[in-house]
């Protein structure tokens, strides 16, 4: 009985927990895109790319016409403090982490159409998407 009961309390903590995180991503402000949705994008809009890797990763190849703003750099947030709020913005990064916490960043600074490059960098380059020195 003692089990049945603890059981329950688990299961109904995981059922509490899995519907908050999902009310969190819900009203983030931000999309997840993946590389083949990216592409269409970038052949369709008038977006900014922003990639928040360091510039060593960036001089290593990019996306067209990314501007890179180093999430690590100190002046992060008033670099994108400059961008065009009106334009959708793309951001990337290696793997996704970077990118989703900057995300986040530009929705607190009143950015309204962001999107998140799923899987980051890596992902553009596992489906053999162009890249740019």
């Amino acid at each position: 009985c003692d089990i049945l009961i603890m059981r329950n309390f688990f299961l109904t903590l995981t059922i509490i927990s899995l519907l908050f995180n999902c009310n969190i991503t819900s009203n983030s402000s931000f999309q997840d895109i993946n590389s083949d949705e990216l592409e269409l994008m970038i052949k369709k809009e008038d977006l900014v790319l922003l990639d928040v890797r360091t510039p060593t990763e960036y001089s290593n190849g990019h996306l067209i016409s990314a501007v890179n703003i180093n999430y690590y750099g100190e002046n992060f947030d008033d670099e994108i403090d400059k961008l065009d709020k009106l334009k959708p913005i793309v951001v990337y990064c290696k793997s996704g982490g970077r990118s989703s916490k900057s995300a986040l960043k530009l929705v607190e600074k009143g950015f309204e159409k962001i999107y998140n490059l799923k899987g980051g960098f890596d992902q553009w380059i596992f489906h053999g998407k162009e890249v740019y020195d």
